[in-house]
């Protein structure tokens, strides 16, 4: 854990720890405006107020807001895309992106359990993500590296760097590993469900805090479990809890020194071996813990690039359904019109006019009876496709009630 401080908020601009000091270099992560347009339909985004600068053990827990399906997808793939071997080259070639997203919407998580496919990538996502990517994140990242900055952003709010040039300090980790590996196999731990393919060496769950049963140094009685608050109660163990471990950054953030034991790392032998070069990686960790309080300022883990109304139950009982079949002639279509840098104005909530539905009135003759036949579905199954795509809208359309 860190050094423990607590500042007031107007105070923390002219505090000396390097792990709530922000001056790397003067951008944040990069981050949408309010509102453009794309594809003639416009995107909106939510933007958190301004927020005190925070220090890691200031304030109090919180946790970030749900995020959309569509927001998930789209997220996973900017964040492959910015993975990829000299990406800043590759992402303008239009044809390439398609391939891409043709893999992307193949792969799509999962949604409402797995009953049902959930529409990916309209026509929006498409152009939203390739703007993102060209015109925001690939001139960020230039930027970086043109400073001689290894550090850049990956998903929203977490920072990355490259370390391959630091091989040295890289092989006395492996090594110094490999003096934990050396053990009889009767003595190895296996994590659970492995099919003995990760080895445990160093894991906090080995010699936890048992509560009711751990002795306290000061006491010498069995450690109790601390209070419930509201936020306590929200997957925190009342039987067990990890060991944590003092590190101290020095005011420049040059230097890390372990001020207290790690837990399965405790030996003489293992604390002249490990505790020097996790100080020199600890270190490098630095910045990239000054970015994320940086980005936790604006609140960048809560940036939304689509626009959800607040209270919108997620599921609807009316689905617009669409074949496999058609699916993929209005999917390969978008990516025609995207390569091509045509617009983009494929709509794949477009009623097919075989798979519109009758509304009728009840028994009694009420014109605002719901029922619809089925007619629509047996249309579309008898295709013989395999699967059905089922989309729903944000918002129910009006639509018109016929008496017969």
């Amino acid at each position: 854990m860190l050094a423990n401080h607590s500042i007031e908020d107007e105070e923390r601009e002219e505090m000396n720890s390097p792990i709530s000091s922000f001056n790397e270099f003067s951008d944040l992560s990069p981050r949408p405006t309010n509102e453009f347009n794309l594809s003639g339909s416009k995107v909106r985004f939510t933007l958190p107020p301004p927020s005190a600068y925070p220090h890691p053990l200031d304030g109090k827990p919180s946790f970030a807001t749900a995020i959309t399906y569509k927001e998930t997808y789209i997220r996973l793939f900017s964040d492959a895309v910015r993975n990829k071997p000299n990406w800043t080259e590759k992402v303008s070639d239009r044809k390439l992106f398609a391939k891409w997203l043709r893999e992307a919407q193949k792969q799509a998580p999962p949604c409402d359990g797995g009953r049902h496919r959930v529409l990916t990538w309209d026509k929006d996502d498409v152009a939203y993500i390739h703007d993102e990517l060209v015109n925001v994140y690939k001139p960020f990242v230039e930027g970086l590296r043109e400073q001689g900055v290894r550090l850049e952003p990956d998903v929203d709010g977490v920072w990355r760097e490259d370390w391959d040039a630091d091989e040295e300090l890289r092989m006395e980790l492996i090594n110094a590993v490999t003096t934990l590996e050396n053990v009889p196999k009767g003595k190895k731990d296996w994590h659970p469900g492995s099919n003995k393919q990760v080895l445990d060496l160093v894991h906090p769950s080995l010699w936890p805090i048992i509560y009711n049963r751990t002795l306290s140094l000061q006491t010498g009685e069995p450690i109790q479990p601390p209070k419930d608050t509201k936020i306590d109660s929200i997957g925190f163990s009342n039987k067990f809890c990890w060991l944590p471990s003092e590190f101290e950054v020095s005011p420049d953030g040059t230097k890390t020194t372990i001020k207290s034991y790690i837990n399965n790392l405790a030996s003489d032998e293992q604390k002249s071996l490990f505790y020097p070069i996790l100080e020199k990686i600890f270190t490098k960790f630095v910045p990239l813990f000054n970015h994320v309080l940086a980005d936790l300022k604006v609140g960048t883990h809560d940036f939304r690039r689509v626009f959800a109304i607040a209270g919108r139950k997620w599921w609807r009982e009316d689905l617009i359904k669409l074949s496999n079949e058609n699916h993929k002639l209005k999917w390969d279509k978008l990516l025609d019109q995207f390569v091509n840098d045509d617009y983009l104005d494929v709509d794949f909530l477009e009623k097919l006019p075989h798979a519109s539905k009758r509304f009728d009135a009840d028994d009694e003759g009420d014109p605002e009876f719901e029922g619809c036949d089925d007619s629509d579905d047996e249309d579309l199954d008898q295709r013989g496709d395999p699967g059905i795509y089922e989309f729903r809208r944000l918002d129910k359309p009006k639509r018109r009630k016929t008496v017969q």
